[in-house]
């Protein structure tokens, strides 16, 4: 029970990704559009560098896994088991 925050579902997490992601570029471009100095944009951009490479590495591995399994049947993998 405490860990179901934990467990959410994968295009649920893929959307908070992008809706944060965007928060972010639009925290910086503000910054940017007030001349704020670049010490005060570290955070989004730090912040939002780490979303775009969460996003990147979970496509990336779910691209891996389905061109993996493409293929290969369930038979496949019971006579494998049992050799």
């Amino acid at each position: 029970m405490n860990n179901g925050i934990l467990c959410v579902v994968g295009c649920v997490r893929d959307v908070a990704n992008m809706l944060l992601l965007l928060l972010m570029i639009g925290a910086t471009y503000s910054h940017y559009a007030l001349g704020d100095s670049v010490d005060k944009m570290v955070p989004a951009i730090v912040c939002g560098t780490l979303l775009l490479l969460r996003l990147i590495a979970r496509k990336l591995v779910s691209a891996c896994h389905s061109s993996c399994y493409r293929g290969r049947s369930t038979t496949d993998d019971a006579h494998t088991k049992s050799d």
